[in-house]
């Protein structure tokens, strides 16, 4: 399987190209506090691959209210 590897500004550009503002700093963010899109280690770099931020936004709750406890 050929994967597509992206670095944080790939896959920030990725998401927003998708309507999801997402920047780089933010990905780290939640790297740090281990949440978030999954990521690979390739020796010290870390890289997104395309399906695993397909695959974090199709799991994402639909909510239907603001006050959707789903929401948090």
């Amino acid at each position: 399987m050929n994967h597509v590897y992206m670095t944080d500004k790939e896959a920030a550009e990725y998401l927003t190209s998708l309507g999801v503002k997402f920047s780089a700093g933010t990905l780290q963010k939640q790297r740090v506090k281990g949440s978030g899109i999954p990521f690979v280690k390739l020796n010290s770099r870390v890289r997104y691959r395309k399906e695993d931020i397909d695959a974090w936004l199709a799991a994402a709750p639909v909510c239907t209210s603001t006050s959707d406890r789903r929401a948090a």
